[in-house]
């Protein structure tokens, strides 16, 4: 009876505080706000502290050259599956950023902002995926022509460079 209880509280507990503040409110609203206010107050710090993986995830990425989901997760010594779903939430909101995160074989490897300037760069002047290889893996850890396919097409999917047949 309780674990059914505490399941639905789970499942509905903002609607329970909605209701129960709107009960609080009628007896007295000065009550009524106060409660609101500690709970927005609670809420906006949790939402807070949520984002704090993610800021020294992205510190980590601006970094390095290049950084892989495992690098990640033993430099903050966190378990490998959390670093990947934060890793699958930042690369889905990139679009803008100037860094880059790419999905290949499971596994996400991160690119900084430089990295991702050196590469438009050798794309724009009309290197083909080898070329580039060669000359990045010079600079960074980029260890396969899988690698560049990669960030090519992840650049080429956010808009960020225009195609071109090399």
């Amino acid at each position: 009876m309780i674990k059914k209880f505490l399941k639905i509280l789970e499942r509905y507990w903002m609607i329970f505080v909605i209701i129960s503040i709107f009960i609080i409110f009628l007896f007295n609203q000065i009550a009524a706000f106060g409660v609101t206010s500690i709970l927005i107050f609670i809420y906006s710090l949790l939402y807070l502290i949520s984002l704090a993986p993610k800021r020294k995830i992205i510190r980590i990425i601006k970094e390095n050259y290049v950084s892989t989901d495992i690098s990640i997760s033993t430099k903050l010594n966190q378990p490998l599956e959390q670093i990947r779903e934060k890793l699958s939430s930042l690369s889905k909101r990139q679009r803008r950023k100037k860094w880059l995160i790419t999905l290949i074989n499971i596994r996400y490897i991160c690119y900084n902002e430089e990295a991702i300037q050196k590469f438009t760069e050798f794309y724009h002047n009309g290197y083909n995926e080898k070329e580039i290889l060669e000359k990045l893996s010079k600079v960074m850890r980029v260890k396969n022509r899988a690698e560049i396919k990669a960030i090519r097409d992840t650049l080429i999917m956010q808009k960020r460079i225009i195609e071109s047949y090399n």
